[in-house]
């Protein structure tokens, strides 16, 4: 009986906690799920590349080769080696993008929740498509062109479309044997004839001219969960890729497709031509086939460790190279002669943008712990320029900041110190191997042209820059350095556990300790009326200090302002000042701006524009502000900026 009665009970809990789980899951689908909105012209948001979903050349121009990612798309010109970014601000409804196509050397590009658009060479900007009624935002999967005839594309959950050109409506084009409701996955025009892949692993061929329309069997009984993901005609025999069944091969001149047996991988994405073979991208890497001795070969990424780091979804070639785009290694390409891996840098190295500086209408950019060394992008127009690495005399590639020093610059970083030589193009480097007596610079204070202070793991470090010369500073070495500012004849630092401290230039001794018990200072900054600095902590919020009297008061935060608690999330990440305004940057709440003139708060998150939450770097010119976010960087106009707080 006791045991009926506790199997009774455990069999009524357990309804019970289902019936919860069942309601709060229905609860949170029914959500309304809020959409960011922002003006695009005047919030430019710069990405790193992650997924690269499809790589073409335009055969009108086969000197570009266009890379459809999931932060927007990059095009590659071949004989510069110069990259452009098209996103947002370029006229897109979507930055991510799945598939393009070239009708008479257009450029069509597809969207995940952004519909289609073709490209204006002469604007260079995207112009969407305007739908009919319930196709605005549409999700789209694939599109294609066929020569001197129609575009196509699928919409996902609405079946495929054909349009003639711009300012035409899409024409739905019924499919036998292919419901409206399953997912295309595949759109491939070969000879004048469009090969359409869906979900159920099924392969039609259609004829837009005569409108025939032929279906593909497969020897095997219907997969219910396999897409159909490219085709490649070779040698007269139909190759075709799906994603759970591995490789299908059709017989000679027929519409019957069997499994090849000896494909190496589970599934497939896509294929690239070659002469006696072809290349085939998988879940588990690059594959090359060759028909002599019906072999597969594996190329191995040097960047993966585990068969899966390396998921291959876009291929293409062009002289003596593979190009291939990638889920989580970006793009890059191969050497087809002697094997050689070259990843690309279309865009950031890291996703984490700890400290970012504008000089000379250049950005640069760092990415602290998780190196990368260091990007330059033109500031104007936002587009890549170049990576800058250890032969350019950036010989750490963990940078923690970047400080403006007069005419020229300076970073800070794990194990060194450098400075921006405008003359050699080329940063001049300092470690321990040439004088600098610690590393884990995390801040840098220029005072002057022959007094730069450099907050470091043991200390504060003095640097004369026409000297070359380095010094600790005496009773700073047991302190772990976060941040350092001079003001008033006297050095401010802030401190790992320890917190705020003075140190006195004249006696030689540190002798104001402020906030102890914060558990790290993570950043100081001057207020712009002089005479007082800006102190944010990481968890006990962000201070106002008096230099004079050395009195430090806490900002008042109102409760309606969701940075008032010690949550792992509102921990504080970077403090600037600009234009009389403190910005303070969270780990996963946005940045929040106090105005002192009102004592107002304002806060901007990724709903306005931010590219995440998580906010790690600012800085500002006279017309910008520049945020570091983990996932990129967002450009906002000021004016803008004003708009948004109604001033």
């Amino acid at each position: 009986m006791r045991l009926l009665i506790a199997a009774l009970s455990v069999a009524t809990m357990v309804v019970v906690l289902g019936i919860v789980i069942f309601l709060l899951t229905r609860v949170k689908e029914l959500a309304p799920q809020r959409k960011p909105h922002f003006n695009p012209q005047a919030c430019i948001r710069l990405k790193d590349i992650s997924r690269v979903y499809k790589i073409r050349a335009n055969p009108y121009r086969p000197e570009q080769l266009w890379f459809m990612a999931r932060e927007g798309v990059r095009m590659l010109d071949l004989e510069t080696l110069a990259w452009t970014r098209y996103g947002l601000d370029h006229g897109l409804m979507s930055e991510w993008t799945t598939d393009i196509c070239f009708a008479d050397g257009v450029p069509w590009v597809a969207t995940w929740s952004g519909g289609i658009a073709w490209f204006d060479t002469s604007q260079h900007t995207f112009n969407p498509v305007q739908f009919s009624v319930g196709f605005a935002g549409a999700r789209i999967t694939a599109i294609e062109y066929v020569d001197e005839y129609a575009i196509y594309f699928a919409i996902d959950g609405h079946g495929l479309y054909s349009l003639q050109g711009p300012g035409d409506q899409p024409v739905s084009v019924a499919l036998p044997g292919i419901k409206k409701s399953d997912r295309i996955t595949c759109l491939k025009a070969v000879d004048g004839k469009l090969y359409i892949g869906s979900e159920k692993r099924k392969l039609t061929v259609f004829d837009p001219r005569s409108g025939a329309i032929e279906p593909f069997l497969f020897d095997e009984r219907e997969s219910p969960e396999t897409y159909v993901w490219d085709v490649l005609p070779h040698k007269g025999r139909l190759w075709v890729a799906t994603s759970n069944d591995g490789v299908w091969i059709s017989e000679t001149q027929t519409h019957r497709l069997r499994r090849y047996k000896d494909f190496p991988a589970k599934g497939a994405y896509c294929f690239a031509p070659e002469r006696d073979g072809f290349w085939c991208g998988t879940p588990f890497g690059l594959w090359r086939y060759h028909d002599d001795g019906d072999v597969w070969i594996q190329f191995v990424h040097p960047y993966s460790k585990e068969p899966t780091e390396f998921q291959v979804f876009a291929l293409a070639t062009s002289e003596r190279r593979l190009w291939y785009g990638s889920m989580d290694l970006g793009a890059g390409y191969v050497t087809t002669g002697r094997v050689t891996w070259r990843p690309l840098r279309a865009g950031l190295s890291r996703s984490t943008v700890k400290a970012l500086i504008v000089h000379d209408s250049i950005l640069w950019t760092g990415y602290g712990y998780e190196g990368g060394y260091s990007d330059r992008f033109f500031a104007g127009p936002v587009q890549y320029d170049r990576n800058f690495e250890k032969h350019d005399g950036l010989r750490d590639s963990h940078i923690q900041v970047f400080a403006r020093m007069g005419e020229t610059f300076g970073y800070g970083a794990y194990n060194g110190f450098g400075i921006w030589d405008s003359a050699a193009y080329a940063f001049q480097h300092f470690d321990q191997s040439n004088g600098l007596p610690h590393g884990d610079i995390a801040g840098i204070e220029a005072v002057n042209d022959t007094l730069i202070l450099l907050a470091s793991q043991f200390g504060i470090i003095s640097f004369n820059p026409i000297q070359k010369e380095f010094r600790t500073i005496s009773q700073t070495e047991k302190y772990r350095i976060t941040d350092v500012h001079f003001a008033e004849s006297h050095i401010w630092f802030g401190t790992l556990g320890r917190g705020l401290i003075r140190f006195n230039s004249a006696e030689q001794i540190c002798d104001r300790f402020l906030l102890a018990g914060a558990d790290r200072i993570m950043g100081i900054a001057p207020s712009g009326h002089g005479g007082e600095l800006y102190v944010a902590t990481r968890q006990s919020g962000c201070y106002l200090l008096s230099v004079n009297s050395a009195r430090i008061r806490k900002l008042p935060i109102p409760d309606s302002i969701p940075l008032n608690d010690a949550a792992f999330d509102a921990h504080i990440k970077a403090v600037r000042e600009i234009d009389g305004r403190i910005w303070i940057g969270t780990r996963n709440r946005g940045c929040f701006i106090y105005l002192p003139s009102d004592g107002t708060w304002r806060r901007l998150t990724y709903y306005e524009g931010l590219i995440s939450d998580e906010v790690l770097s600012f800085y500002d010119t006279d017309s910008h502000v520049w945020i570091g976010c983990y996932g990129g960087v967002c450009k906002y106009d000021k004016e803008y900026i004003n708009t948004l707080f109604g001033k």
